[in-house]
């Protein structure tokens, strides 16, 4: 919902469509537009809004359009500021990836210089320079966020963190013994499993 809070801010009006848009949507977009350089100008799109711009700000122009969504996209060159209506992230929209590279690296006029590695070691400079002399409390579910956060932080700070995971009961089929194995012999008694089933069960 960026598109419509950025363009709202910009001066132009949010409202309502009155027919929803909801997944494959066919889409006319405008080819000479940096951001759909190099893309047909006929495609499918994934929709997901019951809104539309009924005004588009001063100084951007419309680059993309739907049956239900007359500004589906729209452009302000100038200033480089562009939106999208629909999702390009998901694979539901098949040249979504492309419009994503143009903007970086069209508009933004990025470089193909970031490497995991890379990110690894200023990310682990980083939290100790936070962190300090201090301690970390993270909150632990098993899940790839909190695992990858867990991960990072002991690299950068070793035994100044403990990690607490909630066992409330409802968690995938065997997560708990998971994280035990895995986690278990590198954070050894830093790493507090709570037993809460009841109590989450109970609530429910």
């Amino acid at each position: 919902y960026g598109f419509q809070v950025m363009a709202q801010a910009l001066g132009g009006t949010v409202g309502r469509t009155g027919t929803r848009e909801y997944g494959h949507t066919d889409a006319e977009v405008a080819s000479e537009s940096c951001l759909f350089a190099g893309i047909p100008a006929e495609q499918v799109v994934w929709m997901s809004h019951g809104d539309k711009l009924s005004k588009i700000p001063k100084g951007f122009v419309n680059v993309a359009s739907s049956k239900n969504c007359p500004q589906a996209a729209i452009a302000d060159s100038k200033n480089n500021i562009y939106g999208v209506q629909f999702h390009p992230e998901v694979k539901h929209s098949p040249f979504g990836k492309k419009i994503l590279n143009n903007f970086l690296f069209k508009i933004c006029r990025l470089k193909k210089d970031w490497t995991m590695k890379s990110y690894i070691k200023d990310e682990i400079i980083r939290i100790k320079k936070q962190v300090g002399n201090s301690k970390v409390l993270c909150a632990l579910s098993g899940g790839v966020d909190s695992s990858v956060a867990a991960i990072m932080l002991y690299r950068a700070i070793g035994k100044k963190l403990v990690c607490v995971y909630v066992d409330h009961g409802l968690q995938k089929l065997g997560e708990t013994e998971r994280v035990k194995k895995v986690f278990g012999p590198k954070f050894g008694k830093n790493l507090i499993i709570v037993d809460a089933k009841k109590i989450f069960l109970k609530k429910l």
